[in-house]
């Protein structure tokens, strides 16, 4: 049910900008109304989809979702439900899995947060800079989100029926455009830095000395561009594999091992806020050469390995014959 959950998420998104309008200028009610407004915005966002998950599933779901309302109780197997047992290891690997996510995403916003902590410490003009930075950072996932999505559903679809020809073909073609629009980003960031830097800051004595923070940081930030669209392309092919697991651990050995120390120590030895985003470049990086090697080194392999040879037509009649297997409905 995709157009059903995206016009939730438009409405939600629209909703929350009218709202957070009026409680800040009609109401004049302060960041707190504010924030306030957003709360209640997401929430009611996060309800009326799980409603649409749990009462108006796809034909093709019905099934899933009764094992997952009702994982303790076995049924007639005629309907799909799983015995007892069965629905009880689907249950704990479904926890075990979230556990690991949520981990990668504690472990996520942390490190955000402790940016915004260092930034403070770099003064006001740094921290502004640094908010702002924050919201160009994610340019490329308003795109590579959807691409994302694609990986993980037609993904899974595919690994899970077998298909590992059209799954390299898809694999392919998704990692092709999230580097086109990484690249894409990084360009136009780089050459329109002057209108962006005069539409992002006013013409004050304090915005004067926010932009020369962002200048410092900018060609970086235009450079980080590529990876990111990468990293978000490949998060989603990697959730199509359930390789959860995988994840955390990349995420706990970024986070300890590479972002905490170039934080820390970049803070202390350059006190300057392209020290603070190089050390979150540096953890970006290394997820997405974790990504590249998961995908392209084991996973290709692997179904490669699976994929029938074929009698005539080398490489060529595989891939014709993956790619129609991609544009069947």
């Amino acid at each position: 049910q995709v157009t059903p959950l995206a016009a939730v998420a438009l409405c939600t998104a629209v909703l929350d900008v009218l709202l957070n309008w009026v409680a800040l200028y009609p109401l004049n009610g302060g960041l707190r109304l504010a924030a306030g407004a957003s709360a209640l915005c997401t929430t009611l966002g996060a309800t009326v989809s799980l409603a649409l998950v749990v009462l108006l599933p796809p034909p093709q779901a019905k099934a899933a979702v009764r094992r997952g309302l009702c994982c303790c109780r076995g049924r007639n197997s005629k309907d799909g439900d799983a015995t007892p047992a069965e629905a009880s290891q689907g249950a704990w690997t479904y926890l075990s899995d979230s556990a690991d996510m949520v981990v990668r995403s504690l472990l996520l916003s942390s490190s955000v947060w402790a940016m915004s902590v260092v930034a403070s410490r770099l003064g006001t003009a740094a921290l502004s800079a640094n908010q702002i930075l924050l919201q160009l950072w994610m340019v490329t996932s308003y795109l590579c989100d959807g691409i994302a999505d694609a990986g993980t559903m037609l993904g899974g679809k595919l690994l899970g029926a077998g298909k590992y020809e059209a799954l390299l073909v898809l694999c392919r073609r998704l990692v092709g455009y999230g580097a086109i629009v990484g690249v894409a980003c990084s360009l136009g960031m780089l050459t329109a830095e002057g209108p962006l830097l005069s539409l992002l800051t006013g013409g004050g004595d304090d915005d004067r000395k926010v932009r020369h923070e962002l200048r410092g940081v900018w060609p970086l930030l235009c450079v980080m561009q590529s990876v990111n669209a990468l990293v978000f392309v490949y998060d989603g092919l990697i959730y199509a594999t359930h390789s959860f697991r995988f994840v955390r651990n990349l995420m706990l050995i970024g986070s300890l091992l590479i972002y905490g120390p170039l934080l820390g120590g970049g803070y202390f030895a350059f006190h300057t806020l392209l020290a603070v985003w190089g050390a979150k470049s540096a953890l970006n990086a290394w997820r997405c050469l974790g990504a590249v090697w998961l995908i392209e080194g084991h996973f290709r392999k692997l179904w490669r390995q699976e994929c029938p040879i074929s009698s005539s037509g080398g490489d060529d009649s595989e891939e014709h014959q993956s790619a129609a297997t991609l544009e069947k409905p």
